[in-house]
């Protein structure tokens, strides 16, 4: 009778090789995996962070008021009023029963300039920064109308310039305001610049400062 040879040995080592090459093409597989997941997945994750601090950056719109004294008299007030030169469209605020000196409102990027200018007059001053973020078209265009009323309050008190004339930037806030309905600042910004005068001068500005001022204190962070 004959017999069939098997050679056990000789299977049992190609079954051991077949294992070992799918443990190795299963190991790089899931090794592939787990790189895209954390390593590609947490790079876009960055990026995406870097770009949202960029876009939270940019879409604020910042204001500041020069302030250069409190006092609880208004006489004390008037006084330091005085001495803070014309061009800077200086008033007093009343508030809590004190009276505020404020030595005009700017852009945040204009107010370093007038900022070390009183400094060098000797007259003590510190920054008040409002920041308006930009999260809808209702505060983008609040934003803008009370950007484009500081510029024109602040152009009475250039050099040679007696009044501005207010008729394009009425119809302008008019048009602005038309796409928004529901943001009570921008109906508010919208009446008193409809009853400005044809002509401003430095005359109307200090209720216009006044109305600005009370308009931007909820959005006061320094």
């Amino acid at each position: 009778m004959r017999y069939t040879r098997y050679d056990y040995k000789r299977k049992k080592g190609d079954s051991f090789v077949w294992w070992l090459l799918l443990i190795i093409i299963l190991s790089i597989v899931i090794g592939i995996g787990v790189y895209n997941i954390f390593l590609i997945g947490g790079n876009e994750s960055n990026g995406t962070t870097s770009n949202e601090k960029i876009i939270s950056t940019e879409e604020n719109k910042s204001f500041t008021a020069i302030q250069c004294g409190l006092y609880a008299n208004e006489q004390s007030a008037q006084e330091l009023l005085n001495t803070i030169p014309e061009e800077y469209g200086a008033f007093i605020v009343q508030e809590a029963g004190k009276f505020k000196i404020i030595a005009g409102i700017f852009m945040y990027e204009e107010a370093e300039a007038k900022i070390n200018e009183l400094a060098a007059a000797n007259i003590s001053n510190f920054r008040i920064k409002y920041d308006i973020p930009i999260a809808d078209t209702g505060s983008k265009i609040e934003g803008e109308i009370i950007q484009g009323y500081i510029k024109i309050i602040n152009s009475v008190y250039e050099k040679d310039v007696k009044s501005i004339n207010t008729d394009e930037f009425k119809a302008w806030t008019e048009e602005a305001s038309s796409k928004v309905s529901d943001n009570e600042e921008i109906k508010l910004l919208v009446e008193n610049i409809k009853n400005l005068p044809e002509e401003y001068n430095e005359e109307s500005s200090k209720d216009s400062l006044n109305f600005l001022y009370n308009i931007l204190i909820k959005y006061k962070i320094s």
